[in-house]
């Protein structure tokens, strides 16, 4: 796959399983990169590397989502559950019904 910020869910399909997860590897390092306009918050949100496969997955397989960037869907999921550095709580909360879509 290609940089992080022109992959997207087509590259996704065609790569092999071990692109796909150095592809999450590469994201989680660039969503999880220090934030310069925040005091409080010194690095970005992210995913654990299982959780970030099956959202990235479960959006990739539809046709309509070929053009969706990959940091997109990366950055938007880790904005709910992820977490960032000792400042995130130890158990996020968020809505039941989330949840259980992302342990399927």
């Amino acid at each position: 796959m290609g940089p992080v910020r022109t992959s997207d869910c087509g590259d996704w399909k065609k790569g092999t399983s071990g692109e796909r997860h150095r592809a999450v590897m590469r994201l989680r390092d660039f969503a999880g990169g220090p934030v310069g306009s925040s005091f409080a918050l010194k690095t970005g949100p992210v995913l654990d590397d299982a959780r970030a496969y099956k959202v990235i997955r479960s959006w990739c397989v539809h046709y309509y989502a070929r053009g969706f960037k990959l940091y997109k869907l990366y950055e938007r999921a880790a904005a709910f559950v992820g977490r960032s550095g000792p400042l995130a709580p130890a158990e996020p909360t968020f809505r039941a019904d989330w949840r259980r879509s992302m342990e399927q």
